[in-house]
């Protein structure tokens, strides 16, 4: 196998600038606010242009608030019931309804899967009503990353339009020297 050359195309530029950013707005924030959950949404969403980076936005959203509702009810039963055997089989089925819930909004399957991370950390993080707070910070935090995801493709497809008028911002812009 030939030696392949490294180098860092405008995507993982605009992660590295995206990360410290995300990081710095919560560290302004209060202590509560997921910065986590920010920096995770922002490597996930991060693509080669801006509306590709806005489309996986808006698909790892809906995939968190659908993890979010379900773990809401799940959380809101468990409550209800108060049986830790219960719960057990309560989240079980819940992972499941999740996985039902974004095939019927046609989520793709690696979306479906993340958005049962989501659901199950909201389900066990936490104790109690505290749960419902954290699927709040949860989907707080991604939209946070999700915007600044957004707001780097928007400045970077900006840029290289400046520097270089005549290419298309639909395709992939590689870092200029």
């Amino acid at each position: 196998m030939k030696d392949a050359k490294l180098k860092l195309t405008n995507v993982e530029v605009r992660m590295g600038l995206g990360i410290a950013l995300c990081l710095l707005i919560c560290s302004f924030a209060p202590d509560y606010l997921q910065a986590l959950a920010g920096c995770t949404a922002l490597i996930m969403v991060t693509q080669g242009t801006g509306k590709a980076t806005f489309q996986s936005g808006l698909t790892r959203t809906k995939g968190v608030l659908i993890g979010d509702v379900v773990a809401a009810i799940i959380v809101g039963l468990d409550l209800l019931i108060g049986n830790t055997y219960v719960f057990f089989l309560l989240a079980g089925i819940g992972a499941a309804l999740n996985m039902l819930v974004c095939q019927l909004f046609k989520l793709p399957q690696i979306v479906a899967r993340v958005s049962t991370i989501t659901y199950i950390l909201v389900v066990v993080l936490a104790q109690g009503t505290e749960r419902f707070e954290y699927a709040v910070l949860r989907l707080v935090g991604t939209l946070l990353g999700a915007a600044i995801a957004l707001a780097l493709a928007y400045v970077w497809d900006l840029i290289c339009k400046k520097k270089h008028p005549q290419e298309d911002a639909s395709v992939e812009q590689k870092p200029h020297d």
